[in-house]
């Protein structure tokens, strides 16, 4: 079998079930446990997975110099950023002064703001972009 080949098998077990051992990919390749550390040695030094005693795991996230955009990083686990602003929101009390600093998770805490009924906190947000996507209904808005 070639090189490539093995490869290929390698990456597409470690898609499948995340971690592979040296054992099983020599037995699966009827090929010896030499040619299958090599085998995980060059993946790993091509970035394709993470090489561990006895085998491999799979690469789930890589590192990146990229840096997403305010209006990508609006669309990004929003799930997530929709419970951590209903809780953050939640824990404003009557009379409370807020920063809500810019981002897109603490921008989306003013949806949620409306919701809560308060008498009169000042709240001084630094983002005009998210702050201009709330319409504020019982908030008084200090932007600086």
């Amino acid at each position: 079998m070639l090189t490539q080949q093995r490869h290929e098998i390698i990456l597409e077990l470690l898609r499948e079930k995340g971690s592979i051992t040296v054992t099983e990919v020599k037995d699966l390749l009827d090929t010896s446990e030499s040619t299958v550390r090599r085998d995980i040695t060059a993946l790993d030094k091509e970035g394709k997975l993470e090489k561990v005693f006895g085998g491999a795991v799979e690469l789930k996230e890589r590192v990146t110099a990229y840096e997403y955009s305010v209006a990508e990083k609006m669309g990004l686990k929003l799930e997530e950023k929709h419970r951590i602003a209903r809780y953050a929101a939640g824990l404003i009390q009557d009379e409370d002064f807020v920063y809500i600093d810019a981002g897109t998770t603490t921008g989306d805490m003013l949806k949620f703001l409306q919701v809560v009924i308060l008498s009169n906190p000042d709240i001084l947000q630094n983002h005009l972009r998210i702050l201009s996507v709330h319409i504020i209904i019982y908030i008084q808005i200090t932007c600086n």
